[in-house]
């Protein structure tokens, strides 16, 4: 059974609540917001569940999730290494678990590669293609311009792509950009897009490894937590600079 929430935390709710009325044997969970009570009162039931791609690290469940912080420090590290010293963040929803170890890595990177931070260079609200745009047309229009850009999601780079192009200016050319998620069709853009891949599939088997483990054992959750290792993929939208 698969139920879609279509990021809305109500629909997450009464999809979990139906499927409780259904007696499953197992769930697997894609949290969409930052509330969490409705996942760990449905764990009261003894049903194994898994939480993948986001989690919530005070929940007593097992967990799979890409390394998001060292997804950031790659990408913050790849604009360092061409030159960037003004680099953007275009965050997803602040206060969820994905949200904040991307934005801990990028504010970490920047220690490390000892580049003063501008926290005004810091902008979005969630995950969508909205939110990509709305925040790019901020930061291109700031007082103060960055050379680069790392949006968090492959929505919200599609947004940024929509602003950049409104204002007239080339990747990379004139902007550098990032996105985390690597899609089939970044490689075909008009400048191929390098990315931070998350290892989709082994995200996915790994996930059901746990659950059908749990399963087989008669046990509820037990609580464990793997983090994918993410990889860089180096196209064409990163300008070097002096």
């Amino acid at each position: 059974m698969i139920c879609d929430s279509q990021e809305d935390t109500e629909i997450e709710k009464d999809s979990i609540r139906l499927l409780g009325m259904r007696k499953v044997d197992g769930i697997v969970i894609c949290p969409v917001g930052k509330e969490s009570k409705h996942i760990s009162d449905f764990a009261k039931q003894n049903i194994p569940i898994v939480t993948v791609d986001r989690c919530f690290p005070k929940l007593k469940i097992s967990s799979v999730v890409s390394d998001n912080y060292n997804g950031s420090m790659l990408a913050v590290n790849h604009f360092y290494e061409n030159g960037h010293r003004n680099i953007a963040f275009i965050q997803g929803l602040p206060g969820s678990s994905v949200n904040n170890e991307r934005l801990r890595g990028f504010q970490e990177a920047h220690k490390l590669c000892e580049i003063p931070l501008n926290e005004s260079f810091i902008v979005g609200d969630n995950f969508g293609e909205q939110s990509g745009y709305i925040g790019t047309k901020i930061l291109l229009n700031g007082t103060k311009c960055p050379s680069a850009i790392l949006a968090s999601s492959n929505l919200i780079s599609l947004g940024a792509l929509r602003a950049i192009s409104e204002e007239n200016l080339r990747i990379p050319d004139d902007i550098s950009i990032i996105a985390f998620d690597d899609q089939p069709y970044s490689e075909f853009l008009p400048t191929p897009m390098t990315t931070v891949r998350q290892k989709n599939r082994e995200l996915g088997r790994l996930t059901i490894e746990l659950l059908l483990n749990d399963m087989r054992s008669g046990s509820k959750s037990q609580d464990k937590k793997i983090i994918v290792p993410t990889e860089l993929i180096v196209r064409k939208s990163v300008k070097y600079i002096k």
